[in-house]
């Protein structure tokens, strides 16, 4: 986390996401990974997120 002062903050997540669906009566998983930029605000003492930033890197469908 990095701080711009006491109640305000930037955060960067990366996650990896499977989801799996039904195309044309087949099932297809698909695969992202993803990078989320956080805008952080502290309110009563508590981190709270503001607003969000969302970057797929990578996405892949596997049939």
């Amino acid at each position: 986390m990095d701080l711009k002062n006491d109640y305000e903050a930037t955060d960067t997540h990366y996650c990896q996401a499977t989801i799996e669906n039904e195309e044309n009566g087949k099932n297809v998983i698909n695969v992202s990974s993803i990078r989320y930029i956080d805008t952080l605000v502290k309110q009563d003492g508590k981190w709270l997120i503001a607003s969000r930033e969302q970057y797929i890197i990578f996405n892949e469908k596997e049939l």
